[in-house]
């Protein structure tokens, strides 16, 4: 990866800056509030035209300005301009041809996303999955979207207006939302399948606790009813899930949900008021020696819980991906211990770091400042 210049237009804390950053991986460290992480959150969106994890772009709009622009060497910028109705429209511009690299965040929040709502949980569920497997999954996503927003529309119409559903339109959206469900569901089962698999690699890490955790998984089933995946069927494990062909893990979780009847769901929700059946209604929990792993591990821990969840995310990436790790805030609450176990594990000759702190580390890494990176 050859070195790069940045430059920042009022975005966040920076009115007008340009940084050059190094070609290799490198520590930012500098005081809170300093900018650390409005250089990275910059640097991610060129990355991926997105605004930083939970964030919206106008978050990153600085205060009392109507634009922002950020860029990349030459050739390559993203823009924000608020428009007369009040709404912020981005656009982004990037050379031809280009492979865009597997962007993996680290942020303080991710500590705490197994202590968060339901929607929430699965967001940074959905999130990593898309890391992984980009429009694969992410048009998946949006399958799904699309057809808990028509039926959701039919619900209202039907219960607002008592206008009864087309049974055409009805049965498409059903359709839509059964089999972009169950394909979800695949990919899930197969990322806590990793993160079951791989926990005696990384278990000391954290303690040795962690090598006895179990996810537990709640799907809804037919009748719209919550359910752990292994009272639905109470021969299922993890170990079970990795010997079912990949071909026949669609059936098998169909078959879930023997006596599917659209019909009697339909009125379910009529009564209820929303959509009751999807995908977007699981729930997950991480459990060791059958407690929830958020009442018995330390913050460091749970720090350490959220890293190993990233590094299961990179271990899964194709082959020959170009990979960079944007990492906000990383080495509090973890030891020096902890800190060269990270390391030593994450750390890929192929792969690119630009992590941030607050204080230095005991481990080579190249370590500069907001000033050393100033460019003109």
């Amino acid at each position: 990866m050859s070195s790069n210049k940045i430059s920042l237009n009022y975005w966040r804390c920076f009115e007008q800056q340009n940084f050059s950053l190094p070609d290799h991986s490198f520590l930012l460290v500098d005081e809170n509030g300093s900018g650390k992480t409005s250089l990275l959150s910059a640097y991610y969106s060129l990355l991926t035209g997105k605004p930083w994890p939970a964030s919206k772009w106008k978050d990153n709009l600085q205060q009392g300005r109507d634009y922002f622009g950020i860029g990349l060497n030459k050739d390559w910028s993203v823009t924000g301009k608020i428009s007369p109705s009040g709404r912020l429209i981005s656009s982004m511009v990037f050379p031809e041809k280009l492979v865009f690299p597997k962007v993996i965040t680290y942020l303080p929040s991710d500590n705490y996303f197994l202590n968060l709502p339901r929607a929430q949980k699965l967001a940074v569920l959905d999130n990593s999955l898309g890391e992984m497997f980009d429009l694969e999954y992410t048009n998946l996503l949006n399958k799904l979207d699309r057809a808990v927003r028509s039926k959701t529309l039919l619900i209202k119409n039907y219960i607002n207006e008592n206008i009864q559903p087309d049974n055409i339109i009805l049965d498409k959206i059903n359709s839509d939302l059964l089999d972009s469900t169950i394909q979800i569901w695949v990919y899930r089962a197969n990322f806590f399948f990793q993160l079951y698999r791989n926990r005696y690699e990384y278990g000391d890490w954290i303690n040795s606790q962690f090598k006895d955790w179990q996810i537990d998984w709640e799907i809804t089933n037919f009748r719209g009813i919550k359910l752990n995946i292994k009272k639905i069927d109470d021969q299922f494990n993890w170990d079970r899930w990795s010997l079912i062909a990949d071909l026949e893990k669609p059936n098998y979780l169909k078959k879930l949900l023997s006596g599917l009847d659209f019909n009697q769901l339909w009125q379910s929700e009529a009564a209820a008021g929303k959509v009751l059946f999807g995908a977007q209604r699981d729930d997950f929990f991480w459990l060791s020696r059958h407690q929830n792993a958020t009442q018995i591990l330390s913050r460091g821990e749970m720090r350490l819980l959220a890293l190993y969840w990233k590094e299961i995310v990179r271990r899964n990436l194709p082959l020959g991906s170009e990979v960079i790790w944007l990492l906000d805030d990383l080495f509090n609450e973890l030891d020096e211990i902890r800190e060269k176990l990270f390391f030593t594990t994450v750390k890929r000759e192929q792969d690119y770091i630009f992590a941030t702190s607050t204080r230095n580390v005991n481990f080579d890494l190249a370590t500069y400042n907001l000033d050393q990176l100033k460019a003109n």
